[in-house]
């Protein structure tokens, strides 16, 4: 399928499971309105986890990090899967000028309200909702969080790996 996928069937991760924590998350969505909550969802899943992030992050995320829950969401900062050329290095150019806006937005404490402000949005998200755990992460980390990037490189011509960390502000 894509150049990691041979790689990321052959990695090995035995961290042990926190059924704990899985139980406290499906009490707080119960808790939220939501009556049956599978977590590993099939292909679908994309209508029911953007319902739950739009409807519950408020009371869901406060009790996880009181206890020192970490949050991670991932995706692509571009994710146009139609326009991937494996073999190229070169970046594309509306690509980059997306991951420039959103790396500066995020940097500066101002990425919100993407859709309209954003260069090349719908390009490099063909269905905007795949930026939406960009805005749990970020909703999560808090009002005035800082954000750093650990972490950045190009493949396929248009998919940008960027990583961010947000972290409350003290």
């Amino acid at each position: 399928m894509y150049q990691s996928s041979l790689i990321f069937s052959k990695l090995k991760y035995p961290a042990p499971g926190a059924p704990e924590l899985v139980n406290k998350v499906k009490k707080l969505l119960g808790e939220a309105g939501f009556k049956r909550i599978s977590l590993f969802a099939n292909s679908r899943s994309k209508q029911i986890w953007m319902q739950l992030i739009i409807t519950t992050w408020d009371r869901i995320w406060p009790p996880l990090k009181e206890e020192g829950v970490l949050i991670v969401c991932s995706g692509n900062d571009t994710h146009n899967l139609s326009s991937m050329q494996r073999d190229n290095d070169i970046v594309a150019s509306w690509a980059l000028e997306f991951d420039n806006w959103l790396k500066d937005s995020l940097l500066n404490g101002r990425c919100v309200k993407y859709e309209g402000k954003a260069p090349f949005a719908k390009q490099a998200h063909l269905e905007l909702e795949h930026l939406y755990p960009l805005d749990v992460v970020i909703d999560a980390a808090g009002i005035n969080a800082k954000t750093d990037l650990i972490h950045h490189n190009w493949t396929s011509y248009t998919i940008s790996y960027a990583s961010y960390k947000f972290t409350e502000s003290t």
